[in-house]
Protein backbone atom coordinates (compact mmCIF):
# COMPACT_ATOMS: atom_id res chain seq x y z
CA UNK A 1 0.00 0.00 0.00
CA UNK A 2 1.33 3.46 -1.06
CA UNK A 3 1.51 5.75 2.01
CA UNK A 4 -0.42 8.86 2.20
CA UNK A 5 2.26 12.17 3.18
CA UNK A 6 0.71 14.99 5.00
CA UNK A 7 0.28 17.71 3.64
CA UNK A 8 1.94 20.70 5.52
CA UNK A 9 0.05 24.02 6.87
CA UNK A 10 1.66 26.85 5.26
CA UNK A 11 2.46 30.13 7.65
CA UNK A 12 0.25 32.06 5.37
CA UNK A 13 -3.01 29.51 5.44
CA UNK A 14 -2.18 29.88 9.35
CA UNK A 15 -2.41 33.38 9.19
CA UNK A 16 -5.71 33.07 7.27
CA UNK A 17 -7.20 30.99 9.56
CA UNK A 18 -6.36 33.52 12.47
CA UNK A 19 -7.48 36.32 10.81
CA UNK A 20 -10.59 34.85 10.44
CA UNK A 21 -11.51 33.47 13.55
CA UNK A 22 -10.34 37.12 15.31
CA UNK A 23 -12.87 38.06 13.04
CA UNK A 24 -16.17 36.22 13.82
CA UNK A 25 -14.74 36.87 17.34
CA UNK A 26 -14.65 40.37 17.34
CA UNK A 27 -18.50 40.11 15.24
CA UNK A 28 -19.55 38.64 18.11
CA UNK A 29 -18.03 41.19 20.61
CA UNK A 30 -19.70 44.21 18.87
CA UNK A 31 -23.14 42.74 18.45
CA UNK A 32 -23.05 41.47 22.32
CA UNK A 33 -21.87 45.22 23.13
CA UNK A 34 -24.73 46.98 21.48
CA UNK A 35 -27.41 44.53 22.51
CA UNK A 36 -26.29 45.40 25.78
CA UNK A 37 -26.58 49.42 25.57
CA UNK A 38 -29.83 49.03 23.86
CA UNK A 39 -30.54 46.55 26.51
CA UNK A 40 -29.41 49.75 29.15
CA UNK A 41 -31.07 52.46 28.09
CA UNK A 42 -34.23 50.86 27.64
CA UNK A 43 -33.88 49.86 31.51
CA UNK A 44 -32.83 53.77 32.11
CA UNK A 45 -35.93 54.85 30.30
CA UNK A 46 -38.67 51.92 31.87
CA UNK A 47 -37.26 53.40 34.96
CA UNK A 48 -37.92 56.92 34.50
CA UNK A 49 -41.58 56.56 34.37
CA UNK A 50 -41.80 53.15 36.50
CA UNK A 51 -40.46 56.20 39.18
CA UNK A 52 -42.79 59.59 38.07
CA UNK A 53 -46.41 59.84 36.65
CA UNK A 54 -45.68 62.36 33.75
CA UNK A 55 -47.34 62.50 30.43
CA UNK A 56 -44.49 63.02 28.41
CA UNK A 57 -41.44 60.50 27.03
CA UNK A 58 -37.94 60.52 27.36
CA UNK A 59 -36.83 59.34 23.73
CA UNK A 60 -33.45 58.16 23.98
CA UNK A 61 -31.09 58.50 19.87
CA UNK A 62 -31.10 55.79 17.89
CA UNK A 63 -33.00 53.65 19.79
CA UNK A 64 -35.63 52.59 18.82
CA UNK A 65 -37.97 50.60 20.87
CA UNK A 66 -41.54 50.74 23.02
CA UNK A 67 -41.51 52.69 25.98
CA UNK A 68 -42.82 51.25 29.19
CA UNK A 69 -45.30 53.57 30.85
CA UNK A 70 -46.43 51.38 33.38
CA UNK A 71 -47.64 47.35 32.91
CA UNK A 72 -50.60 47.80 30.65
CA UNK A 73 -49.59 50.79 28.35
CA UNK A 74 -46.64 51.42 26.39
CA UNK A 75 -45.94 54.36 24.62
CA UNK A 76 -44.26 54.05 20.87
CA UNK A 77 -42.32 56.76 19.43
CA UNK A 78 -40.57 56.50 15.39
CA UNK A 79 -37.45 58.28 15.66
CA UNK A 80 -35.93 61.44 16.27
CA UNK A 81 -32.75 63.08 15.45
CA UNK A 82 -30.57 64.61 18.58
CA UNK A 83 -27.24 66.41 18.71
CA UNK A 84 -24.78 64.14 20.74
CA UNK A 85 -22.74 66.05 23.36
CA UNK A 86 -18.92 65.81 22.43
CA UNK A 87 -16.95 63.96 24.99
CA UNK A 88 -19.38 62.50 26.78
CA UNK A 89 -21.96 59.68 26.18
CA UNK A 90 -24.07 60.82 29.33
CA UNK A 91 -27.78 60.52 28.76
CA UNK A 92 -29.41 63.80 30.01
CA UNK A 93 -32.73 64.33 30.14
CA UNK A 94 -34.29 68.43 30.01
CA UNK A 95 -38.15 68.04 31.08
CA UNK A 96 -40.08 70.18 28.94
CA UNK A 97 -43.25 71.89 30.03
CA UNK A 98 -46.37 70.47 28.94
CA UNK A 99 -48.61 73.43 29.93
CA UNK A 100 -47.41 74.95 26.51
CA UNK A 101 -49.77 75.14 23.57
CA UNK A 102 -49.50 73.00 20.57
CA UNK A 103 -48.30 75.77 18.20
CA UNK A 104 -45.01 76.40 20.15
CA UNK A 105 -41.52 75.51 19.76
CA UNK A 106 -40.11 73.91 23.60
CA UNK A 107 -36.78 74.95 23.76
CA UNK A 108 -33.93 72.49 25.23
CA UNK A 109 -30.79 74.36 26.33
CA UNK A 110 -27.39 72.97 25.17
CA UNK A 111 -26.76 69.64 23.57
CA UNK A 112 -27.93 66.89 25.10
CA UNK A 113 -28.20 63.23 24.10
CA UNK A 114 -31.96 62.36 25.08
CA UNK A 115 -34.74 65.00 25.34
CA UNK A 116 -38.59 64.82 27.19
CA UNK A 117 -40.84 65.06 24.09
CA UNK A 118 -44.07 66.23 24.32
CA UNK A 119 -46.61 65.52 21.57
CA UNK A 120 -47.00 67.77 19.05
CA UNK A 121 -43.80 69.90 19.58
CA UNK A 122 -41.26 71.10 17.62
CA UNK A 123 -38.05 70.70 19.83
CA UNK A 124 -35.21 72.79 19.19
CA UNK A 125 -31.85 71.37 20.39
CA UNK A 126 -29.34 74.37 19.47
CA UNK A 127 -29.29 77.33 17.23
CA UNK A 128 -28.21 74.60 14.53
CA UNK A 129 -30.06 71.63 14.93
CA UNK A 130 -33.85 70.62 15.28
CA UNK A 131 -35.39 67.65 16.34
CA UNK A 132 -38.65 67.04 15.10
CA UNK A 133 -41.44 64.03 15.48
CA UNK A 134 -44.60 63.46 13.68
CA UNK A 135 -46.47 61.69 16.09
CA UNK A 136 -46.57 60.01 19.40
CA UNK A 137 -49.07 57.47 21.47
CA UNK A 138 -48.84 58.33 25.22
CA UNK A 139 -51.08 56.24 27.72
CA UNK A 140 -52.26 58.37 30.26
CA UNK A 141 -50.55 57.70 33.64
CA UNK A 142 -52.06 58.16 36.74
CA UNK A 143 -52.02 61.43 37.57
CA UNK A 144 -54.12 62.67 40.51
CA UNK A 145 -56.56 65.69 39.85
CA UNK A 146 -58.55 67.91 42.66
CA UNK A 147 -61.53 69.07 41.05
CA UNK A 148 -63.35 72.18 41.93
CA UNK A 149 -67.13 71.77 41.68
CA UNK A 150 -68.93 75.05 40.24
CA UNK A 151 -72.70 75.04 39.25
CA UNK A 152 -75.67 77.06 39.28
CA UNK A 153 -76.58 76.42 43.02
CA UNK A 154 -73.50 77.61 44.17
CA UNK A 155 -72.41 80.31 41.67
CA UNK A 156 -74.55 83.32 40.82
CA UNK A 157 -73.76 85.33 37.66
CA UNK A 158 -70.62 83.12 36.49
CA UNK A 159 -70.67 84.73 33.20
CA UNK A 160 -69.96 87.96 35.04
CA UNK A 161 -66.35 89.10 35.57
CA UNK A 162 -65.73 89.60 39.45
CA UNK A 163 -68.75 87.20 40.50
CA UNK A 164 -66.80 84.32 38.50
CA UNK A 165 -63.65 85.27 40.21
CA UNK A 166 -65.23 85.37 43.40
CA UNK A 167 -65.85 80.76 42.74
CA UNK A 168 -62.74 80.57 41.18
CA UNK A 169 -60.40 81.91 43.70
CA UNK A 170 -62.21 80.20 46.38
CA UNK A 171 -61.28 77.16 44.61
CA UNK A 172 -57.96 77.96 44.35
CA UNK A 173 -57.56 78.51 48.16
CA UNK A 174 -58.80 74.78 48.27
CA UNK A 175 -56.39 73.49 45.91
CA UNK A 176 -53.86 75.47 48.35
CA UNK A 177 -54.53 74.17 51.58
CA UNK A 178 -54.35 70.45 50.31
CA UNK A 179 -51.02 68.79 51.45
CA UNK A 180 -50.55 66.89 48.19
CA UNK A 181 -52.43 69.58 46.02
CA UNK A 182 -51.46 67.25 42.80
CA UNK A 183 -52.87 68.89 39.59
CA UNK A 184 -56.08 71.10 39.98
CA UNK A 185 -59.14 71.48 37.83
CA UNK A 186 -62.70 72.85 37.72
CA UNK A 187 -65.41 70.83 37.20
CA UNK A 188 -68.56 73.13 35.42
CA UNK A 189 -71.69 71.33 35.62
CA UNK A 190 -74.75 72.28 34.15
CA UNK A 191 -74.69 75.10 32.20
CA UNK A 192 -71.38 76.92 33.19
CA UNK A 193 -68.78 77.59 31.43
CA UNK A 194 -65.84 80.13 31.01
CA UNK A 195 -67.80 82.13 28.65
CA UNK A 196 -68.16 85.27 29.76
CA UNK A 197 -70.60 88.24 29.01
CA UNK A 198 -68.06 89.04 25.88
CA UNK A 199 -64.96 88.16 24.46
CA UNK A 200 -63.08 90.54 26.90
CA UNK A 201 -64.68 88.98 30.09
CA UNK A 202 -64.37 85.44 28.36
CA UNK A 203 -60.47 85.91 27.58
CA UNK A 204 -59.87 87.24 31.53
CA UNK A 205 -61.59 83.76 33.17
CA UNK A 206 -59.38 81.48 30.21
CA UNK A 207 -56.45 83.59 31.12
CA UNK A 208 -57.03 83.29 35.02
CA UNK A 209 -57.47 79.57 35.30
CA UNK A 210 -54.36 79.31 32.55
CA UNK A 211 -52.32 81.39 35.32
CA UNK A 212 -53.35 79.00 38.25
CA UNK A 213 -52.25 75.85 35.74
CA UNK A 214 -56.20 74.04 36.25
CA UNK A 215 -57.60 71.98 33.70
CA UNK A 216 -61.41 72.29 32.97
CA UNK A 217 -63.59 69.46 32.13
CA UNK A 218 -67.77 69.15 31.67
CA UNK A 219 -67.74 65.49 32.47
CA UNK A 220 -67.91 63.92 35.63
CA UNK A 221 -64.02 63.61 36.95
CA UNK A 222 -62.89 59.70 37.66
CA UNK A 223 -64.45 58.67 41.73
CA UNK A 224 -61.16 58.47 42.86
CA UNK A 225 -60.06 62.12 42.59
CA UNK A 226 -60.99 64.65 45.46
CA UNK A 227 -63.36 66.73 44.96
CA UNK A 228 -64.64 69.83 46.53
CA UNK A 229 -68.22 71.75 46.44
CA UNK A 230 -68.22 75.51 46.89
CA UNK A 231 -69.97 77.59 49.55
CA UNK A 232 -72.35 79.88 47.62
CA UNK A 233 -71.68 82.37 50.78
CA UNK A 234 -68.65 84.12 49.18
CA UNK A 235 -70.64 85.47 46.16
CA UNK A 236 -72.27 87.80 49.38
CA UNK A 237 -71.85 91.85 49.67
CA UNK A 238 -69.09 90.70 52.02
CA UNK A 239 -67.10 87.89 50.27
CA UNK A 240 -64.29 86.43 51.10
CA UNK A 241 -62.24 86.42 47.97
CA UNK A 242 -59.23 84.08 49.30
CA UNK A 243 -59.55 81.54 52.47
CA UNK A 244 -55.97 83.24 53.61
CA UNK A 245 -54.15 86.24 52.86
CA UNK A 246 -51.04 84.10 51.89
CA UNK A 247 -53.12 82.66 49.19
CA UNK A 248 -53.69 85.84 47.12
CA UNK A 249 -50.12 85.93 47.13
CA UNK A 250 -48.92 83.27 46.16
CA UNK A 251 -51.59 83.24 42.87
CA UNK A 252 -50.04 86.98 42.39
CA UNK A 253 -46.57 85.17 42.88
CA UNK A 254 -47.48 82.85 40.02
CA UNK A 255 -48.74 85.41 37.92
CA UNK A 256 -45.55 86.94 38.09
CA UNK A 257 -43.57 83.89 37.48
CA UNK A 258 -45.83 82.86 34.16
CA UNK A 259 -43.76 84.98 31.97
CA UNK A 260 -46.67 87.15 30.59
CA UNK A 261 -45.61 90.22 32.14
CA UNK A 262 -42.07 91.48 31.86
CA UNK A 263 -42.80 94.96 32.78
CA UNK A 264 -39.32 97.00 34.33
CA UNK A 265 -40.54 98.42 37.31
CA UNK A 266 -37.65 100.30 38.77
CA UNK A 267 -38.62 103.56 37.66
CA UNK A 268 -38.71 106.33 40.20
CA UNK A 269 -41.64 107.70 38.61
CA UNK A 270 -45.17 107.05 39.85
CA UNK A 271 -47.41 105.50 37.70
CA UNK A 272 -51.50 107.03 37.87
CA UNK A 273 -53.49 104.31 35.65
CA UNK A 274 -57.49 106.31 35.60
CA UNK A 275 -60.17 103.58 34.26
CA UNK A 276 -63.40 104.89 32.75
CA UNK A 277 -66.32 103.28 31.62
CA UNK A 278 -68.85 103.44 28.25
CA UNK A 279 -72.00 103.40 29.92
CA UNK A 280 -73.03 103.38 33.61
CA UNK A 281 -70.92 105.10 36.44
CA UNK A 282 -68.91 106.95 34.01
CA UNK A 283 -67.13 109.37 35.65
CA UNK A 284 -68.18 112.30 34.17
CA UNK A 285 -65.42 115.15 34.65
CA UNK A 286 -62.30 112.50 34.86
CA UNK A 287 -60.00 114.82 32.25
CA UNK A 288 -60.49 117.20 34.55
CA UNK A 289 -58.84 114.77 37.57
CA UNK A 290 -56.17 113.80 35.47
CA UNK A 291 -55.15 117.73 34.02
CA UNK A 292 -55.35 118.47 38.22
CA UNK A 293 -52.90 114.97 39.05
CA UNK A 294 -50.58 116.30 36.48
CA UNK A 295 -50.08 119.88 38.26
CA UNK A 296 -50.26 118.35 41.83
CA UNK A 297 -47.99 116.01 40.70
CA UNK A 298 -45.63 116.04 37.50
CA UNK A 299 -43.32 113.65 38.27
CA UNK A 300 -46.29 110.88 37.89
CA UNK A 301 -46.84 108.94 34.60
CA UNK A 302 -50.57 108.66 34.15
CA UNK A 303 -52.24 106.52 31.81
CA UNK A 304 -55.92 106.18 30.88
CA UNK A 305 -57.53 102.84 29.87
CA UNK A 306 -61.17 101.53 29.09
CA UNK A 307 -61.58 97.94 30.59
CA UNK A 308 -63.92 96.87 27.63
CA UNK A 309 -61.39 97.89 24.74
CA UNK A 310 -58.92 95.70 26.15
CA UNK A 311 -58.82 91.99 26.44
CA UNK A 312 -58.46 89.83 29.72
CA UNK A 313 -54.48 89.50 28.98
CA UNK A 314 -54.27 92.99 28.01
CA UNK A 315 -56.30 94.65 31.63
CA UNK A 316 -54.36 91.95 33.67
CA UNK A 317 -50.80 93.57 32.35
CA UNK A 318 -52.49 97.29 32.25
CA UNK A 319 -52.60 96.87 36.05
CA UNK A 320 -49.61 95.24 36.71
CA UNK A 321 -48.18 98.21 35.63
CA UNK A 322 -50.26 100.92 37.58
CA UNK A 323 -48.94 101.81 41.68
CA UNK A 324 -52.43 103.68 42.02
CA UNK A 325 -55.57 102.84 39.87
CA UNK A 326 -58.50 105.78 40.10
CA UNK A 327 -62.18 103.71 39.34
CA UNK A 328 -65.53 104.25 39.48
CA UNK A 329 -66.70 101.06 41.63
CA UNK A 330 -67.41 97.72 39.41
CA UNK A 331 -66.05 94.52 37.80
CA UNK A 332 -62.87 95.86 36.58
CA UNK A 333 -61.71 96.12 39.77
CA UNK A 334 -60.90 92.25 40.35
CA UNK A 335 -57.92 93.19 38.64
CA UNK A 336 -56.63 94.77 41.60
CA UNK A 337 -55.26 91.16 42.17
CA UNK A 338 -52.74 91.94 39.74
CA UNK A 339 -51.23 95.05 41.44
CA UNK A 340 -48.44 95.16 43.25
CA UNK A 341 -47.87 95.24 46.97
CA UNK A 342 -48.74 98.02 48.97
CA UNK A 343 -50.35 99.99 45.60
CA UNK A 344 -53.70 102.03 45.94
CA UNK A 345 -56.41 102.26 44.45
CA UNK A 346 -59.03 104.93 44.94
CA UNK A 347 -62.36 103.44 44.43
CA UNK A 348 -65.43 106.07 43.76
CA UNK A 349 -68.54 104.97 44.67
CA UNK A 350 -72.16 106.22 42.72
CA UNK A 351 -74.62 108.64 45.51
CA UNK A 352 -76.47 105.41 47.87
CA UNK A 353 -74.72 102.86 46.31
CA UNK A 354 -71.91 101.22 48.62
CA UNK A 355 -71.16 97.90 48.57
CA UNK A 356 -67.20 99.07 50.40
CA UNK A 357 -66.62 95.75 51.12
CA UNK A 358 -66.75 93.96 47.86
CA UNK A 359 -63.91 95.20 46.10
CA UNK A 360 -62.26 96.38 49.76
CA UNK A 361 -61.66 92.69 51.23
CA UNK A 362 -60.28 91.66 47.62
CA UNK A 363 -57.71 94.96 48.11
CA UNK A 364 -57.25 93.78 51.78
CA UNK A 365 -56.47 89.87 51.52
CA UNK A 366 -53.88 91.29 47.88
CA UNK A 367 -51.87 93.61 49.96
CA UNK A 368 -53.51 96.73 48.52
CA UNK A 369 -54.70 100.11 50.46
CA UNK A 370 -58.04 101.11 48.81
CA UNK A 371 -59.04 104.53 49.39
CA UNK A 372 -63.45 104.66 48.92
CA UNK A 373 -65.15 108.04 47.24
CA UNK A 374 -68.57 107.84 49.34
CA UNK A 375 -69.75 111.50 48.21
CA UNK A 376 -69.22 112.97 51.90
CA UNK A 377 -71.70 110.23 52.86
CA UNK A 378 -71.11 109.83 57.01
CA UNK A 379 -71.99 106.39 57.41
CA UNK A 380 -71.92 104.69 53.46
CA UNK A 381 -72.69 101.33 55.02
CA UNK A 382 -76.41 102.65 56.80
CA UNK A 383 -76.92 104.46 53.53
CA UNK A 384 -76.33 101.72 51.36
CA UNK A 385 -78.68 99.29 53.36
CA UNK A 386 -81.94 102.04 53.60
CA UNK A 387 -81.57 103.40 49.43
CA UNK A 388 -80.91 99.59 47.97
CA UNK A 389 -84.00 97.77 49.94
CA UNK A 390 -85.47 96.73 46.97
CA UNK A 391 -84.24 95.19 43.30
CA UNK A 392 -85.10 98.38 41.32
CA UNK A 393 -83.69 101.02 43.61
CA UNK A 394 -80.31 98.71 43.27
CA UNK A 395 -80.03 98.36 39.89
CA UNK A 396 -81.12 102.58 39.72
CA UNK A 397 -78.40 103.21 42.29
CA UNK A 398 -75.79 101.51 40.55
CA UNK A 399 -76.46 102.75 36.82
CA UNK A 400 -76.00 106.40 38.06
CA UNK A 401 -72.92 108.18 36.65
CA UNK A 402 -70.45 110.36 38.65
CA UNK A 403 -69.08 113.55 39.24
CA UNK A 404 -67.55 114.09 42.33
CA UNK A 405 -65.30 117.09 43.60
CA UNK A 406 -61.62 116.86 41.85
CA UNK A 407 -60.21 118.22 45.23
CA UNK A 408 -61.86 115.43 47.18
CA UNK A 409 -60.39 113.07 44.57
CA UNK A 410 -56.65 114.66 44.54
CA UNK A 411 -56.58 114.16 48.54
CA UNK A 412 -57.11 110.31 48.14
CA UNK A 413 -54.55 110.20 45.13
CA UNK A 414 -51.96 111.86 46.91
CA UNK A 415 -52.37 109.80 50.12
CA UNK A 416 -52.22 107.24 48.12
CA UNK A 417 -48.46 108.03 46.85
CA UNK A 418 -47.60 109.40 49.89
CA UNK A 419 -48.29 105.62 51.37
CA UNK A 420 -46.03 104.70 48.68
CA UNK A 421 -43.26 106.87 49.38
CA UNK A 422 -43.50 105.34 52.95
CA UNK A 423 -43.12 101.77 51.48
Amino acid sequence: MKKTRKKKVSMYEIFIILTLAAYISMCALITSTLTTIEEKHEVQVTEKFEQEDVLSIVLVPKIKTNITVNSNNTAKYVSVDVAVPENNNTAKSELIDTTKSKSEDANVGGNVSSIVLVPKFNITVNSNDTAKYESVDVAKSNITVNWCILDERNTRYFTHLSHSALSLFHCWSWFQSLKKPGDCGFYLRGTLSLKGKNHGMTDWKEQLVNIMGCDVTYDNPPDEHPTYYVDRAVTADHPRWFWRKKDATIFRERFIDSGLVNENHQSHRIRIGFVNRRNNRVILNMNNIINMVHSKHPEAETEMANMEDLTGLQQMKWWYRQDIVVIAHGAALTNAIFLRNNSAVVEIFPPHYYPIYYFGELCNQAGIRNYGYYNNCSDPVADFILHNSTVKERVHNRKLNLEPPIDAIMDLVTKSAIGLSAS
